[in-house]
C-alpha cells in the first residue's frame, strides 16, 4: 500500500481507478437502454420463445376479464385489446421494460401458435418503443403490415385506437388473416 501512495504510482492507479469507475456508470446507464425496443424485431424473438417454452405464460387462460384484471394488477397501464380471431386464447404474460409494461398473449390454432404484443402508442411518441420506418408507413397508410419471414413466421402489425398490436405466428399469411376479422380490427 506504500507504493500507492508514492506520486509516480498514485496517479496511475487514481487514473485507472477513475476508468473503471467510469466505465461501470456507462454499463449502468447502457443497461437502462435495454429497455427500448423495436417491436415487431421483439414480436419474432418473443414468438420463437413461447415456440420453444422458454417464454411461459404468466397466467393460462381463455377468460379476457381474468386477463385484464391480470394485466392490470401487474401494471399495464392500458387497456388491452383483445381482437376477434378464430383462434383460442391460450394466456398472457406482460414485460418489464424500465418502469413500463406491456400485455403478450398467446392464442392457439390446431398445432399453430399465435403470439401477440401489445404496446400503447404513448411509449411509441415518447421513443421508448420503436417501430421500424416501413412498417409504420404501412399501418398509417393502409392500417396494417403483413410480412412473412422464412423459417421464422408471419407477422401482422395494426394499430387498434391507441394501441399498437403485432402479431407473430407459424401460419402462412393468406391462413394468419384469415383467423381475424379485419374489419373489427
Amino acid at each position: 500500500m506504500a507504493l500507492l501512495t508514492r506520486p509516480l504510482y498514485a496517479v496511475p492507479a487514481a487514473l485507472l481507478l477513475a476508468v473503471i469507475i467510469t466505465g461501470v456508470v456507462m454499463m449502468v446507464n447502457r443497461s437502462g437502454q435495454s429497455s427500448m425496443f423495436e417491436i415487431t424485431s421483439a414480436s419474432y424473438v418473443n414468438f420463437q420463445a413461447v415456440v420453444k417454452g422458454d417464454l411461459k405464460l404468466s397466467l393460462a387462460t381463455s377468460d379476457t376479464s381474468e386477463l385484464k384484471r391480470f394485466f392490470k394488477e401487474a401494471g399495464v397501464t392500458f387497456d388491452v385489446f383483445f381482437p376477434q380471431m378464430a383462434a383460442e386464447l391460450k394466456g398472457g404474460v406482460v414485460s418489464h421494460h424500465g418502469d413500463k409494461h406491456y400485455a403478450h398473449l398467446v392464442y392457439g390454432v390446431g398445432a399453430h401458435t399465435v403470439y401477440l404484443f401489445e404496446v400503447d402508442q404513448p411509449s411509441i411518441t415518447n421513443g421508448r418503443v420503436s417501430l421500424a420506418d416501413n412498417v409504420g408507413e404501412d399501418v398509417r397508410k393502409s392500417h396494417w403490415h403483413w410480412e412473412e419471414r422464412d423459417g421464422i413466421g408471419t407477422l401482422f402489425v395494426w394499430k387498434s385506437n391507441t394501441i399498437m398490436c403485432s402479431a407473430v405466428s407459424d401460419l402462412r399469411t393468406q391462413d394468419f388473416s384469415a383467423l381475424f376479422r379485419l374489419e373489427t380490427l
